[in-house]
């Protein structure tokens, strides 16, 4: 299970180190996409390992929230094209 969480963690950490030099705008929303997905599953296996139930609430939380965000962007760069 360790090895899980370390593995999600080095992930996030190389969406990270990426960004920067990404010069398309609409990858670096993909990436925060995918920083945002790898954090809420870190949060579940978190959850799992620690055997608490409030970091499954938090996660949830923090999907709809990025979901949401990523819907909103979206919106906006289409309809100001």
């Amino acid at each position: 299970m360790i090895y899980y969480i370390y593995f999600f963690l080095i992930a996030i950490f190389l969406c990270l180190i990426r960004i920067p030099f990404i010069d398309f705008f609409f990858e670096r929303i993909v990436f925060l996409g995918a920083i945002s997905t790898f954090v809420v599953i870190l949060m579940c296996l978190l959850s799992v390992y620690y055997n608490k139930e409030f970091y499954l609430d938090i996660a949830l939380m923090y999907s709809i929230l990025s979901f949401t965000g990523m819907i909103s962007l979206a919106w906006f760069f289409k309809r100001n094209k």
